[in-house]
């Protein structure tokens, strides 16, 4: 079974009247985290996804637990969800859930092929996980120096 991450803090508690009379608790969700623009999210029992935009307030919903499904980022940089990420809103409390950035990029020789490199990249966010980029504005460029003196590089593409 995969790790469950269930995070929980502490606020005012305030409820919601549903269509059918019945009074359901309410509770808030703060994201944390630089340059996120959306959470979608997906509620125990249901398989409707939720999309929730990015604001500095906390924001309101009802008590339950939901999946985080996806993650998505300024210039296009997100992550999914592996059935792995949970946050659990609870009556008058506020979840704190940490995404997004600082971004931290790093960049791995994984092996050599005669005169070849084998390059890595990765990218990971203030929540540990790794994001990948949609659509690749700029090219990689790699660079070789020996004793302060360029002697080889160029561009190259993804994959």
């Amino acid at each position: 079974m995969g790790k469950r991450l269930i995070l929980r803090g502490c606020l005012v508690a305030m409820l919601l009247v549903g269509s059918a009379g019945a009074i359901e608790g309410m509770g808030f969700l703060k994201i944390e985290g630089l340059g996120v623009e959306r959470i979608d999210l997906i509620r125990d029992g249901q398989e409707e996804k939720i999309t929730l935009k990015y604001t500095e307030e906390p924001l309101e919903l009802p008590v339950g637990r939901y999946q985080v499904y996806h993650i998505g980022l300024v210039q296009r940089h997100y992550t999914y969800g592996d059935g792995d990420m949970f946050i659990e809103i609870r009556e008058g409390e506020t979840c704190v859930f940490k995404a997004g950035g600082p971004l931290i990029h790093s960049v791995k020789v994984n092996g050599r092929r005669g005169r070849f490199f084998e390059v890595g990249y990765e990218m990971k966010g203030a929540d540990g996980r790794s994001y990948r980029t949609a659509g690749v504005r700029y090219l990689p460029k790699l660079e070789v120096y020996k004793d302060g003196k360029r002697i080889g590089g160029g561009v190259f593409e993804f994959g």
